[in-house]
């Protein structure tokens, strides 16, 4: 970390001071005396060019602006939308096979158009009257 800072052409206190933390702190992080917390790693991560990864093991890895995304590799898509496809016609013939397809007569009630005698019906239940 102070080789990196060093190479930024950075104080202690000018680091300091973009992480709002004392000088004491960064040099406590220099000399291993503590450990910066997750938010600080990533702001020191950021201020110094540099991963949280090469902060943590100190691997040599700049990082990339965050506005940069990796360009998607063609012949990882290929074999992702055969995949994709592949799934849609099996869900698509599994369908036409096992589904019910057209229209069903709706069932009856076996009940239908057969009164229904009030004193069959437990006590303290309204009921609602018979259309007639």
């Amino acid at each position: 970390m102070k080789r990196v800072r060093r190479e930024r052409g950075l104080s202690q206190e000018r680091l300091a001071e973009q992480l709002n933390v004392s000088r004491q702190t960064v040099s406590k992080w220099e000399n291993g005396l503590a450990v910066p917390s997750g938010d600080n790693l990533n702001q020191l991560g950021k201020a110094l060019g540099v991963s949280v990864d090469f902060l943590l093991n100190g691997e040599r890895t700049l990082s990339a602006p965050a506005e940069e995304t990796p360009a998607p590799q063609p012949g990882r898509r290929l074999p992702a939308l055969l995949a994709a496809l592949l799934l849609a016609g099996s869900v698509l013939i599994g369908a036409l096979l096992f589904g019910e397809w057209g229209d069903r007569p709706i069932p009856e009630s076996k009940l239908q158009g057969e009164v229904i005698d009030p004193s069959t019906i437990g006590e303290g239940m309204p009921l609602l009257p018979l259309e007639e």
